[in-house]
């Protein structure tokens, strides 16, 4: 079972976007997304929303 971070990170990775890509889709710092990746972080529900709208990607492939 993979966490939220282990996840992002996979599907970003599937799509071939870099942490300063999606940073920059979203308008945050590339250190939260890899806050998020690491785990130190995590976002909020909105915020996954998107995370995933930016990845272009159903949210439920974000989570558990």
């Amino acid at each position: 079972m993979y966490r939220f971070g282990e996840r992002l990170k996979l599907v970003r990775k599937q799509l071939n976007i870099s942490q300063k890509e999606l940073s920059e889709k979203l308008g945050i710092s590339y250190v939260t997304v890899s806050q998020w990746e690491s785990g130190k972080r995590k976002p909020k529900g909105r915020t996954v929303r998107r995370i995933a709208a930016a990845l272009g990607v159903p949210v439920f492939r974000l989570l558990d």
